[in-house]
């Protein structure tokens, strides 16, 4: 996957919803105390934790419906799954920012989709709070990330041009090395024909690590899903290739990914999804005519912590 996500430096390579080369990851240097006699330090390594959105506690405003305003949420995960002696749990925050015409789009507790209310409404737990869910087939629930591209001239919400100038990014940021990181980004699907002009999901996603150096994010092998194409970049960002929404609950539209991992492991500290309508790629018009409202959801996410002395 080409790491840049802007468009003057992206190289092509092969619904709802920071130059330098990474270090490769290394088992830090165990440090031996003194121990009784017969009795040494031993490594233990918690690898494959699992960061599941039911399994947390979050803090911090949700974004507010149509705003441009950056936002940080915190989110605690508990461990449910310890090595001896036990790992703390993980602090996780979450930076969404928008750039050009993008704007939040609220989604509320429970309800159906309302195109009418102008606000997309689902079952489950508030927008970015513990996650709506599950998604994905995952069995597990997953991180919203929703928009609409609405510039402030426009006569409706959501009606008018989509650009590639106009994102949301979502910043993942760990505080701690974390190694392996397998995740899938689910609900990628579209809405736009020639006459009916919505939303194509487009989505970008690079990872860097605590010097800002860019670490491989990758498609997970075997890739079963060959409806959802790109490179990766924001000339070519991953899509679904096939017209129509796909069911939240479902696998059509998700993309399995793997930053830092898995062979050689390198270290990484964030992830960055940067989300687009890739409406400005079609054929015809680039230009929205109706509520372009939009939604992935973030989920599945496995992480590899550092190896700890026991």
């Amino acid at each position: 996957m080409n790491d840049d996500l802007s468009p003057e430096t992206a190289t092509p390579a092969t619904s709802r919803r920071t130059v330098l080369t990474a270090a490769a990851w290394s088992t830090p240097v165990i440090a031996v105390a003194a121990a009784t006699p017969a009795q040494a330090a031993s490594r233990c390594s918690a690898q494959n934790v699992s960061l599941n959105w039911a399994n947390t506690t979050a803090t911090g405003p949700i974004p507010a419906e149509d705003t441009n305003a950056t936002i940080t949420r915190q989110f605690l995960f508990a461990q449910t799954a310890q090595t001896s002696p036990a790992l703390p749990n993980m602090n996780v925050s979450v930076t969404h920012s928008f750039t050009g015409a993008a704007r939040s789009a609220n989604v509320t507790t429970s309800g159906t989709v309302s195109v009418l209310a102008q606000n997309a409404t689902r079952t489950g737990t508030n927008n970015n709070g513990n996650g709506i869910g599950p998604v994905g087939g995952t069995g597990q629930p997953g991180y919203t990330i929703s928009q609409r591209i609405t510039a402030a001239s426009a006569t409706a919400r959501g009606v008018g041009p989509v650009t590639v100038n106009d994102y949301q990014d979502v910043l993942i940021n760990f505080n701690e090395d974390v190694s392996n990181v397998r995740f899938t980004i689910s609900d990628i699907d579209r809405s736009w024909t020639t006459t009916t002009r919505d939303f194509v999901d487009g989505v970008t996603v690079i990872a860097t690590n605590a010097a800002g150096v860019n670490v491989p994010v990758v498609r997970t092998s075997p890739i079963t899903n060959t409806s959802i194409v790109g490179a990766g970049t924001a000339d070519s960002p991953f899509y679904r290739n096939v017209e129509g929404n796909v069911s939240e609950a479902g696998d059509l539209g998700n993309l399995r990914l793997i930053a830092g991992g898995p062979s050689p492991r390198q270290a990484l500290r964030t992830i960055r999804i940067r989300y687009r309508n890739r409406g400005y790629l079609e054929a015809g018009s680039n230009v929205s005519n109706t509520d372009n409202n939009q939604t992935i959801f973030l989920t599945g996410l496995v992480v590899d912590r550092g190896t700890r002395v026991c």
